[in-house]
């Protein structure tokens, strides 16, 4: 109607490339709650930061492909 489009940018602390677990299990979560929020408001995009490298990049983007995979 007005020709707007309405996107998410969940807060920092989404790490699907962090080393920890917990953190990602977390930010799973979290991710899973604002998808909810979005299709309330029928937002169609998400955005999100792929996060650290921690010291190893190509293992930090595999944690970050398995992350996405799950969700």
């Amino acid at each position: 109607r007005n020709d707007m489009r309405t996107s998410f940018h969940p807060d920092q602390f989404i790490l699907l490339s962090s080393p920890n677990p917990e953190v990602t299990r977390r930010s799973i979560a979290d991710l899973r709650y604002h998808t909810e929020v979005a299709k309330w408001v029928n937002a169609d995009v998400i955005n999100i930061h792929a996060g650290g490298v921690y010291g190893d990049k190509d293992k930090a983007l595999q944690r970050l492909v398995r992350g996405i995979r799950s969700l």
